[in-house]
């Protein structure tokens, strides 16, 4: 071992140096039942001053490899696992001691702890996890863990995962008044492709066809069929969503916000095609209409009528506006243009008012008219 190394382990004999490095990929995120369960070596170095010795008195020995089981090693546990909290490492696992008294000992471990998922911007979220270092059965006076030899955790060997990104990794140390502890952060970005192509797209597909309810004739009697599979259809979609998110109360996902907004529609969508249905197979001798439907009916004439009368004043303000230009035009042509071409030019001004107008005899009113005042 270097001086540099020498260095970043410390020089306290009661300090522990903790790092993790990651040499597998994220085996399973439960998001239901919030844990994670990852897979890595934790690297765990300190220095024992029992064993140290002479190199040169060894023929230059600097480094010995030991069982673990043979010398101290420090009960280091996984806080927040939701597993069983077993003893670390093996009996098969061999410690790395140097001459300086310096040890270094590698644990593949399987981690699996708790993670509070936020499931608000599901699937396009961001969860944070932490795994949680803390040394059983010592004080902070007497084990002291310290992540100084890096602030984050080392992805050189990582494997990436088909549903998650590691956006980033933070270490820190813990400040608690007995234990020490050493707290290791993992934020993970979904990748939302899946989402999007199996439940998004096809529930605003199921949206808009809501709308299209009402465009099927009333009396064919598909609207009401129509309606109901549309309903069923974003029922079951929501029953798939509550089923893969997690059980809590805390935050509400915006996707289910969606879908139940969504469904409500869909219902009141149903219930209005029951309504035009009745009422348009309903016999009014037998069952006469009530005075609620006949003042709906009539408001949503007035309506209608307002939107009609609306229309056709800005029709007639369009055609006065086309009559207006047309004669410019043919006053502009009797003060310049001779006397036959000028005739010309008023019946070409009438033919484009008359296409403009949709008016035919307008047309023929005034080619008479100009024959008559011209044409003698």
């Amino acid at each position: 071992m270097n001086e540099q190394q020498h260095q970043l382990i410390g020089i306290n004999q009661n300090c522990i140096t903790i790092s993790i490095q990651w040499c597998d990929p994220i085996i399973d995120f439960d998001e239901e039942n919030g844990a994670l369960q990852t897979a890595g070596t934790v690297i765990v170095m300190w220095r024992d001053e029992y064993l140290q010795w002479d190199s040169t008195a060894f023929n230059g020995t600097d480094h010995i490899y030991l069982p673990q089981n043979d010398i101290w090693t420090p009960d280091i546990a996984l806080k927040n696992s939701i597993a069983s909290i077993n003893t670390p490492g093996s009996t098969n696992l061999n410690v790395f001691v140097f001459d300086t008294g310096y040890v270094r000992w590698y644990l593949y471990q399987v981690l699996r702890s708790s993670c509070d998922v936020d499931i608000r911007y599901i699937p396009f979220d961001v969860q944070t996890c932490s795994l949680i270092f803390t040394a059983r059965g010592y004080l902070k006076s007497a084990v002291h863990l310290d992540s100084k030899l890096t602030d984050y955790i080392n992805l050189y060997e990582y494997t990436p995962n088909s549903m998650w990104d590691i956006q980033s990794t933070a270490a820190r140390n813990v400040n608690t008044t007995d234990l020490s502890e050493v707290l290791f952060e993992i934020k993970l970005k979904r990748k939302p492709a899946f989402y999007i192509i199996n439940i998004i797209v096809p529930i605003v597909l199921l949206s808009f066809l809501n709308i299209f309810a009402f465009v099927l004739p009333i009396m064919s009697g598909e609207r009401v069929s129509f309606s109901v599979t549309v309903f069923l259809s974003l029922a079951v979609f929501q029953t798939i969503v509550a089923s893969s998110l997690p059980k809590n109360s805390d935050s509400v996902s915006l996707l289910s916000v969606y879908l139940t907004l969504m469904t409500v529609l869909s219902t009141l969508t149903v219930v209005l095609c029951i309504l035009e249905a009745q009422l348009a197979t309903r016999n009014t001798t037998e069952h006469p209409i009530g005075n609620g439907f006949l003042t709906i009916y009539k408001l949503a004439n007035n309506l209608k009528c307002k939107t009609r009368r609306r229309a056709q004043m800005h029709k007639e303000l369009s055609e006065e506006g086309i009559k207006n230009a047309v004669n410019v035009e043919v006053i502009a042509a009797l003060k310049v243009d001779s006397r036959g071409f000028a005739g010309h030019s008023v019946v070409k001004a009438y033919r484009v008012l008359s296409k403009e107008t949709g008016n035919s005899r307008c047309l023929q009113a005034s080619t008479i008219s100009f024959q008559n005042g011209y044409g003698r």
